[in-house]
């Protein structure tokens, strides 16, 4: 198997410590495996898979626990800092690199800045901007969701306090200075302010994104300045949730080991919330609170790193996750202080529809049909 033929590091080898991140090695095949047998254990693939459900989860379970333990055999772990895992410096940064399992490397840039920099800035685009759906997902400190009535940490009239360290390494909210570069003194997404959606290609979330963007970036003027980019592809992080979801399906509870396996689904996400300051997971959960807890912890954990489209999609829960879209509203009163209101699908947002089961899976091109002779279009695109 590749796995056992593919070098295992490159240590001692004749490059730089700078095109290590972006060379796979074994470990890269075993968290490319881990990844292919969780999609395959997943409802949207494993209705049509001649092997038995609960052994595909346990198949999954076992791949990912494979990779976990040969990270940890290099003395690998997660990053102490989860910012730092998208730092422009990632890849020698001694944290970080004992996260990362494989990198992709791209030369010096700023056109990811340029793209998603706050509006209001020169050759700013606005770009990707963070929903409130994502951010009302990150718990407090006490790890309690912001909808808890007993929850006493939230406060809705100043609510990015008391937050999961998560969100401030991935999202850039009213009132903070982002990025370094920014020509008023904070970042106004109020409506009416420098950045807001009252301006052409503004935020129309209340929100811009700050995960992987150099903050110390120069995009305008003669000093312009780039850096090169390092995208990961496969984490540590990552894999201790794929562990989790294979291991409460298999196991049907997320407090339950198995003969081979021997980490619960909850060690694996306690692990990951351990690192960015939040308690561990209540015991006693049904596999239902469970499954929807852990759904919430892959939401923020993994964040604009390429994995929620595929997410929500191999759940078959597009309805639930991908219709309905919040927004923050901000209005900045006669005092100076702000007046914070979440809205449902204002009606400056186009409204999100899916297009039921047929979403799932995408059509062929009709030339690739042709070209292919036998190939059908898939159901519902015919």
């Amino acid at each position: 198997m590749i796995k056992d033929n593919i070098i295992q590091e490159y240590t001692g080898a004749y490059i730089s410590l700078e095109s290590e991140p972006g060379r796979v090695n074994n470990l890269g095949v075993l968290a490319l495996r881990a990844r292919a047998a969780l999609y395959h254990a997943s409802p949207l693939f494993a209705e049509n898979s001649e092997i038995d459900s609960k052994e595909l989860w346990h198949q999954a379970a076992l791949r990912s626990f494979e990779c976990i333990n040969e990270c940890r055999k290099r003395n690998m772990r997660l990053a102490s800092n989860y910012a730092k895992l998208f730092d422009i410096s990632n890849w020698n940064d001694s944290e970080a690199t004992k996260e990362i399992i494989f990198a992709r490397r791209l030369a010096a840039s700023n056109s990811f800045e340029t793209y998603n920099f706050p509006i209001g800035m020169n050759n700013a685009k606005g770009g990707n901007c963070p929903t409130e759906n994502l951010v009302s997902a990150y718990e407090t400190l006490n790890g309690l969701s912001i909808d808890d009535p007993s929850n006493d940490q939230y406060d809705p009239q100043n609510p990015y306090a008391n937050r999961d360290s998560r969100l401030a390494a991935t999202v850039a909210v009213n009132g903070e200075k982002f990025p370094d570069a920014l020509p008023n003194a904070v970042l106004e997404t109020w409506y009416g302010g420098a950045n807001s959606r009252s301006v052409a290609y503004g935020t129309p979330t209340g929100y811009y994104l700050k995960k992987y963007v150099d903050r110390m970036a120069v995009i305008s003027g003669n000093s312009q300045a780039s850096n090169k980019h390092t995208w990961i592809l496969f984490r540590l992080g990552q894999v201790y949730l794929d562990y989790a979801e294979a291991m409460l399906n298999y196991t049907g509870s997320g407090y339950l080991t198995a003969d081979d396996l021997t980490m619960t689904a909850a060690d694996a996400i306690n692990t990951v919330r351990t690192r960015a300051g939040q308690p561990n997971l209540p015991t006693g959960l049904s596999f239902t609170e469970f499954e929807k807890r852990y759904e919430n912890e892959r939401f923020i954990e993994l964040a604009f790193e390429g994995h929620r489209m595929f997410d929500v999609r191999r759940w078959k829960k597009a309805q639930q996750y991908f219709e309905n879209i919040k927004v923050m509203e901000i209005t900045k009163n006669a005092d100076e202080s702000f007046t914070y209101t979440p809205v449902l699908n204002p009606s400056y947002i186009t409204k999100r529809t899916w297009p039921g089961d047929k979403g799932y899976f995408w059509p062929f091109p009709q030339s690739e049909i042709l070209k292919a002779g036998k190939l059908k279009q898939n159901t519902g695109w015919q």
